[in-house]
């Protein structure tokens, strides 16, 4: 079973107490392509790109020009990511054990990098997925990435000795993916919602900080089937089957 998260624009270096062995990403030769188109970028040019302010603007123009494929000045992207599916997921609870086994079983979508693993070393950037910035040919970056990020998926997921994709990415980035065509692999779109004013809805925090949980539960439990997997109860969540379908499983916190 492979698990896909989105990444978080927040980046914030975390430690573990014990020493891990880490991968590069697979995708450096595109990320050096995107990285170089970035800094052909003025700063006035990367705010109205990124549609970002002032202060973060000169801390990513400063970040996309300190970028290098020198891995010197990197650390494991799963210690950097600091968004509430990070939170969720809870890295430093992990074992060497079970970080090892999330290294192979948990993917982070990214703008810049394709796909990372937990371990693969990355330098501190910005760059969303949804962005629409052009790059030779390709007007966007779902261009640019074509087909590269759903191949080294499928690749993986071969690799798992599994055909299911659980898919607890945002729409953004779900999307680079392409997982509507992925021939004979079952992808699950979990979905949380919780009840407010007598309708189930879906609040955002919350729901990005399920994603991470259930990604927690699958990499510690070693899931590997969708019965299992509709066990999931972190924090009070419950698998609605009146709700779902066999895309999407729909968890509800009431």
């Amino acid at each position: 079973m492979i698990v896909i998260l989105s990444p978080a624009k927040k980046i914030e270096k975390k430690k573990l107490s014990y020493t891990i062995d880490t991968t590069k990403p697979r995708f450096m030769e595109e990320a050096k392509k995107l990285n170089n188109r970035l800094k052909e970028l003025n700063p006035d040019e990367l705010a109205s790109t990124m549609k970002i302010g002032e202060k973060l603007r000169d801390d990513t123009f400063l970040k996309i020009h300190k970028w290098s494929e020198d891995f010197s000045e990197t650390f494991p992207c799963i210690l950097g990511f600091n968004g509430e599916a990070f939170r969720g997921l809870n890295i430093e609870s992990y074992t060497r054990e079970e970080l090892d086994y999330a290294n192979k079983s948990l993917r982070i979508l990214s703008g810049l990098y394709g796909v990372l693993r937990p371990l693969d070393l990355i330098h501190s950037y910005r760059l969303e997925m949804g962005t629409k910035l052009n790059i030779g040919e390709n007007d966007n970056l779902y261009s640019f990435w074509d087909n590269k990020i759903n191949n080294m998926l499928i690749k993986d997921i071969k690799e798992s000795d599994s055909d299911i994709l659980v898919n607890l990415a945002s729409n953004e980035y779900s999307k680079s993916a392409k997982l509507k065509y992925m021939d004979k692999i079952k992808v699950i779109t979990p979905v949380f919602k919780e009840l407010k004013n007598g309708k189930y809805k879906i609040v955002t925090v919350h729901a990005k900080r399920a994603r991470g949980l259930m990604a927690t539960y699958i990499i510690k439990n070693r899931i590997n089937t969708t019965d299992d997997l509709k066990k999931f109860s972190e924090e009070g969540y419950k698998f609605r089957e009146d709700l779902s379908n066999n895309q999407e499983f729909v968890f509800i916190l009431e």
